[in-house]
């Protein structure tokens, strides 16, 4: 059995291809056939071969040329994410001033909060909500502060005369002195 490798009629390196004989293992040199020799077969299958290596250098051609218009599309993009970038960090410039007044606001509101809990009866406190946010809690804290906390009730001196919470300057109530 006999396998010839053709490639235009020259071998790798440019040689001329190399028969092997299978029964006696000695290699030869095989002669250049050319192409029209060949039979007809082989010609169709070696033209669509040569074909087909055509189509893909023309593919890969074709997918470098787009890779490297995207790359550079990339990069033009890149740059303007970059001026994108930098708007943003303009804008986040101005709202630090802001930001720093709102929790400013909201420390003094968690004061005021707890100085609204603290007027709470200590039974009250546990009707509460949890989990609101500062906001929140001051609205409810506003909104239920006169119900749980108890008024308290004006003094009235306790049965006493004279001059409204002196008890010096009056004479104790005695309902015998009647």
């Amino acid at each position: 059995m006999f396998k010839a490798f053709f490639s235009d009629g020259q071998g790798e390196g440019g040689q001329a291809p190399v028969t092997t004989d299978a029964k006696t293992e000695t290699k030869t040199e095989a002669q250049p056939v050319a192409f029209e020799a060949l039979p007809p077969s082989w010609q169709a299958e070696i033209k669509s071969l040569r074909d087909e290596a055509a189509a893909n250098r023309a593919k890969k051609a074709d997918l470098e040329k787009q890779q490297a218009e995207a790359e550079a599309k990339r990069l033009a993009e890149a740059g303007e994410f970059k001026t994108l970038a930098e708007k943003r960090q303009a804008e986040l410039e101005a709202l630090k001033p802001k930001a720093e007044l709102a929790d400013k606001l909201l420390g003094q509101m968690d004061e005021a909060n707890k100085a609204k809990i603290a007027r709470i009866p200590e039974g009250q406190r546990k009707l509460i909500p949890t989990g609101l946010d500062t906001l929140a809690l001051s609205q409810w804290l506003d909104a239920a502060l006169e119900v749980l906390v108890k008024p308290v009730a004006p003094s009235l001196d306790g049965g006493r005369t004279g001059v409204k919470g002196d008890v010096s300057e009056g004479i104790p109530y005695n309902p015998t002195s009647f």
